[in-house]
């Protein structure tokens, strides 16, 4: 019922020292465990560690999630049911499934057994995925499977809370990833090459009144983002005021014309234009679903370059901790996370007791040399002057002792000339 948050440096074990406490807690209440990553490199940490887990308790399940964007068989990643010929599992009356053995079999799911298994049963692997994830005993994944609106899982989708345990690996990354993840523009170039596409398609549906509409809607918001830009000076984004009542009625305009649009076209849409429409529309709601929030924490902006507005968060405490509320328990680690306190704020950790924990460094302070090549000038302007000399003494140190040596320089162009 309480989290955690603590710092260890690298190699003290912090996938493992979490994983077993968490995993043996919440199966023991019948929950399962997300374990949220900020980048593919770091699963192999968690494999290692379930793989060893699973030599004591072989019953334990896992799936390593992936973006629908490495799983999908799909050119354009299409769900239509008359553009894609790979099924989706269907529950029948007593709502079960009928699932590929190989997989219910498989105790660790990876992108490798969905893909071969969905291409040899003909069954979307994304499909797949999002089944087992409610089914394993630990799922890894990405942080937007838990934070992103667009990527969230449908577990963590309910305000109420979801039972899981959440562990936060590197949680120092999740500060600037919430920011991004709860930021979104409209760029002006999307709009009009959206429009250009459909017009494209014009000869198809000329006779159709909503066709007409839908490029109007669309001319007005292109028109709209351009002149909410017009005198952003450039090189650098700029705050800037909008009428938001304005932009909510554009965007209810967007989706009765798109929704006409799509009715009357039915299959005659190209599946490119399909998907330039859904992109511009989810961006737009967004922003708009965006306009609703602190404007201290959540500026609009415009930016003249990229020709586009948007809303930028600066903080996402709030909207990180909302989702927070959905675990039972929370651990965020990292080797890198002072001051503590801090991200404690600033990832969301406060809607529930939280224990601090910093870790003593696994190499013992007395045991470390440090030495001051104090004849060596390396100011900017006497750099090229002392580069051989540089070369030289790095040279002599690590001919002292047999071993690895990494040495770094504040530029590449510093590095070059000593190298």
């Amino acid at each position: 019922g309480e989290d955690v948050i603590w710092e260890a440096s690298p190699g003290f074990g912090k996938t493992i020292t979490m994983l077993l406490p968490a995993l043996k807690a919440a199966l023991g209440r019948g929950n399962p465990v997300f374990f949220a990553t900020a980048k593919g490199g770091g699963r192999e940490p968690v494999l290692s560690a379930i793989e060893a887990l699973q030599q004591y308790s072989p019953g334990l399940s896992a799936i390593f999630l992936s973006a629908r964007s490495e799983l999908c068989f799909h050119k354009y990643g299409s769900c239509r049911e008359n553009e894609c010929s790979f099924e989706k599992l269907e529950p029948d009356e007593y709502g079960r499934f009928d699932t590929p053995p190989e997989l219910d079999n498989c105790k660790i799911i990876t992108r490798r057994e969905l893909r071969e298994v969905g291409e040899r049963e003909n069954l979307c692997p994304v499909d797949l995925s999002f089944l087992y994830a409610e089914r394993s005993d630990i799922v890894i994944g990405d942080y937007n499977f838990v934070y992103d609106p667009g990527a969230r899982l449908r577990q963590f989708r309910d305000p109420g809370p979801s039972g899981w345990t959440l562990l936060v690996d590197e949680a120092h990354n999740l500060f600037n990833r919430g920011r991004e993840i709860f930021s979104t523009a409209i760029p002006a170039d999307d709009i009009w090459n959206c429009r250009r596409m459909l017009e494209d398609e014009g000869w198809r549906f000329d006779s159709m009144g909503s066709f007409q509409k839908l490029l109007n809607v669309l001319e007005i918001i292109g028109v709209g983002v351009q002149a909410s830009i017009s005198e952003v000076l450039p090189a650098e984004p700029q705050l800037i005021e909008i009428d938001e009542t304005e932009w909510e009625e554009l965007f209810d305009r967007l989706s009765l014309s798109m929704a006409d649009f799509l009715i009357d076209a039915q299959d005659r849409i190209a599946s490119e234009v399909v998907d330039a429409f859904w992109s511009v529309y989810r961006q737009f709601e967004y922003f708009v679903h965006l306009l609703g929030e602190d404007r201290e924490a959540f500026p609009i902006y415009g930016d003249a370059d990229v020709r586009e507005i948007g809303v930028k968060c600066l903080d996402a405490s709030g909207k990180l901790a909302e989702i927070n509320k959905r675990f039972n328990n929370i651990a965020a680690f990292s080797g890198t996370m002072s001051p503590l306190e801090f991200y404690k704020s600033a990832i969301g950790l406060t809607v529930r007791p939280t224990e601090t924990l910093q870790v003593d460094p696994i190499f013992s302070r007395t045991r470390q040399l440090v030495v001051l090549a104090d004849d060596i000038d390396t100011r900017f302007k006497m750099r090229p002057r002392e580069a051989k000399e540089i070369a030289e003494t790095l040279i002599d140190f690590c001919k002292m002792k047999t071993g690895g040596y990494l040495a770094v320089f504040p530029s590449f162009d510093f590095m070059n000339l000593v190298t």
